[in-house]
C-alpha cells in the first residue's frame, strides 16, 4: 500500500512545512548574500547557492506544491 501525503500530513501542517520552508530558504539566502559580502571562498571558489542546501530546500517546495 503507497502513502501519500494527504496519509502523513494534515493540511495545516502541510501548510506549516511550507512555511517554515519558505523562512529557511529566506535565512539561508542571507546567509550566503552574507558570506559573499565578506569574501569568503572555501577551497578559492565562492560560495554557491547548493553549499547552503537552496535548490533542495526549492525542490522540496515544489514537491509540496508550492513553487
Amino acid at each position: 500500500m503507497k502513502t501519500t501525503r494527504d496519509d502523513v500530513l494534515s493540511e495545516s501542517e502541510e501548510l506549516l512545512l511550507i512555511e517554515a520552508l519558505h523562512r529557511l530558504r529566506e535565512l539561508k539566502q542571507e546567509a550566503l548574500q552574507t558570506v559573499r559580502t565578506e569574501g569568503l571562498r572555501p577551497g578559492g571558489r565562492p560560495f554557491e547557492e547548493r553549499d547552503f542546501g537552496i535548490p533542495q530546500i526549492d525542490r522540496l517546495l515544489s514537491k509540496l506544491g508550492d513553487d
